[in-house]
C-alpha cells in the first residue's frame, strides 16, 4: 500500500491541530500522529507544538495583560478610598485607567493623578494653566532646592524609604503642563499599594506649598 495514502503529510497534521489549540480543546484523537514510525511521529509532533505555540502566544499574554489591569484596577480603588478619607483633595474621580484628585483650594484647574502606564503606575501633578506652572517653577528656582528632593522630604514624614526616581516635567500634547515619576514596583513587579498611596501623598503636600497652588498668598 502506499504510504502517502496511510498517514497524512506532516504539514496537514500540524495545521489540524493547532486550529483545534487554539480553542484550549485539544485531544489527541484529532491529531493522527498514533502509530506512526518514531522518526516521521517526531517530525511532525516537532511542527504541531511549534505551530500550536504559535497560535496561543496572543492569548497567552492577552491574559496577562487582563490580570495586571484587573490588580492595577483593585489598586487604584484601594488608594481612592484613602484619598477619601484624607480629606486634602477637593474632589476625586475613578477613571477607567486612573485616579484623578482634583487640588483643595488653588485658584486654577490642578490635580493629582495615579495612572495606568502599560502595566506599571505613574504619578503625576498637572495644570492646563501656564502660570500656575510658572509659579511652580519661580519658586523651586528661589529655593534651589530640586523638585525630587521636596517630595522625598515628604515620602520620609509618610514613612517611605527608598530611592526617589526622576521627577519629569513636560507639557504633553494636550497642552498640559506636567510633573510626573514612575511609582516604584513591589519585590515582584507588581504594583506597590503602599508606594502608591504615599506617592500620591506625598505630591500632594510638597506641591501644595509650591508656587499658586496652596492658594498662593492673596489675603482678604
Amino acid at each position: 500500500m502506499d504510504a502517502s495514502k496511510q498517514h497524512p503529510k506532516p504539514t496537514d497534521a500540524g495545521k489540524t491541530c493547532a486550529k483545534q489549540s487554539c480553542m484550549y480543546l485539544v485531544h489527541v484523537s484529532i491529531c493522527p500522529l498514533g502509530g506512526l514510525d518514531s522518526s516521521y511521529s517526531s517530525a511532525a509532533c516537532r511542527q504541531f507544538m511549534s505551530a500550536a505555540a504559535t497560535m496561543t502566544a496572543p492569548y497567552a499574554r492577552r491574559g496577562h495583560q487582563n490580570k495586571n489591569e484587573l490588580l492595577v484596577n483593585e489598586l487604584l480603588q484601594i488608594v481612592s478610598a484613602a484619598a477619601t478619607t484624607r480629606g486634602v483633595f477637593a474632589s476625586i474621580e475613578l477613571l477607567a485607567d486612573r485616579l484623578r484628585c482634583h487640588a483643595k483650594d488653588c485658584p486654577e484647574p490642578a490635580w493629582y493623578e495615579l495612572a495606568e502606564v502599560g502595566g506599571s503606575l505613574v504619578v503625576r501633578f498637572a495644570t492646563p494653566d501656564r502660570w500656575l506652572s510658572e509659579s511652580i517653577e519661580t519658586d523651586l528656582m528661589h529655593f534651589g532646592d530640586p523638585i525630587e528632593e521636596l517630595i522625598e522630604e515628604e515620602l520620609a514624614e509618610l514613612g517611605w524609604r527608598g530611592k526617589m526616581p526622576t521627577v519629569k516635567h513636560f507639557r504633553d500634547d494636550d497642552r498640559v503642563y506636567t510633573f510626573e515619576n514612575a511609582v516604584p514596583a513591589a519585590a515582584d513587579g507588581s504594583a506597590d499599594k503602599v508606594a502608591a498611596e504615599k506617592f500620591l501623598f506625598a505630591y500632594e503636600a510638597a506641591f501644595r506649598a509650591l508656587g499658586d497652588v496652596g492658594g498662593g498668598d492673596e489675603t482678604d
